[in-house]
């Protein structure tokens, strides 16, 4: 009987949502192309890279659309 590594056991869910955000946000390259591969490290990047352009993206146009629009109700 073979025993597997376990790598992460918990009891609940902010101790789960802790350890998964802490390997989202570190993006370790050894860890996540060891357990996705390759393709799925470098699908995660670009996810991480859109999702920051997509807020960049968001702020940009509410800084600009709310003055715009106080604008042209007065």
């Amino acid at each position: 009987m073979r025993k597997q590594k376990v790598f992460g056991h918990t009891k609940s869910i902010r101790v789960f949502g802790s350890m998964m955000w802490s390997l989202i946000k570190k993006l370790d390259m050894e860890y996540w192309a060891t357990h996705c591969g390759n393709d799925g490290y470098l699908y995660l990047l670009f996810q991480r890279r859109f999702l920051k352009l997509c807020l960049s993206l968001s702020a940009i146009s509410i800084f600009i659309t709310i003055p715009m629009n106080f604008y042209f109700i007065n």
